[in-house]
């Protein structure tokens, strides 16, 4: 939503367009807090931006131009940008590992399945997370690129020792951070403890150019082939954590 805001802008269209951002959520970033949510909704506010949270969405109307919610609410819209629900791929559902919810549920330290020696990794797992905002109220781990690639470090490693005859002792750790894109060139940066307890220890960074950048860098490393020019980005990603004194682990 931020960045159609910031689209409009400097297209000098924002007097002729407003933003609204539905969701069936309390807060942005519920896991993350409350303190977090409400920072991150301030932002959104700031730049003119509706924030409807608990918006359960059931229908689109594409003909009449028209969305309905669970309460009943109905809005017209002239552009929408909509997020499909998430669910598993065929082969996962297929696969006799998922639970009631659809996903896979594994160990959270080491990702292995209910299976000895199979191990699920990334958006498909479901992993209970520890901590609690409200005592009656579970909480999983969100479903992100970070945690994926994570995991995949935590799950290599456990596989390479089991090939070799040895244990290993790696564990995800539920360690996880996010560039949150405002417009202008500037973002936050959300980093913390999704296993912390009692509730996930995330905190935000002021928002500041240089984490827009370093989303830039970290898009280019990822997305570099395997050779010198990732083994540059790479340093220059390692370099820049070190000095601002975040974990990232690549």
């Amino acid at each position: 939503a931020m960045l159609i805001a910031d689209f409009l802008k400097n297209k000098q269209l924002q007097n002729n367009v407003t933003v609204n951002l539905y969701t069936p959520e309390p807060l942005p970033l519920p896991v993350a807090g409350p303190a977090l949510g409400n920072s991150v909704k301030e932002v959104m506010v700031s730049k003119g931006i509706g924030f409807h949270p608990l918006s359960q969405l059931t229908s689109v109307n594409y003909e009449e131009r028209k969305i309905e919610f669970a309460s009943g609410n109905s809005i017209n819209y002239d552009l929408l940008v909509i997020v499909p629900s998430h669910k598993a791929p065929a082969v996962v559902l297929q696969s006799g590992l998922v639970d009631e919810s659809g996903w896979i549920p594994v160990n959270k330290d080491t990702l292995e399945t209910k299976h000895n020696n199979v191990f699920a990794i990334g958006d498909i797992t479901s992993i209970t997370i520890p901590g609690r905002w409200q005592p009656d109220k579970p909480m999983k781990l969100p479903k992100a690129g970070v945690f994926a690639h994570s995991q995949a470090l935590t799950v290599s490693e456990i596989i390479a020792s089991k090939i070799v005859g040895k244990e290993s002792k790696e564990i995800f750790c539920g360690d996880g951070f996010c560039m949150l894109e405002v417009g202008e060139d500037l973002a936050g940066f959300a980093y913390g403890d999704f296993y912390g307890s009692p509730h996930p220890d995330v905190k935000l960074k002021r928002l500041g150019k240089v984490w827009h950048w370093g989303k830039v860098l970290f898009e280019k490393w990822w997305l570099a082939p395997i050779g010198f020019r990732k083994n540059i980005l790479q340093s220059l990603l390692k370099i820049g954590s070190s000095v601002l004194k975040i974990p990232v682990k690549l």
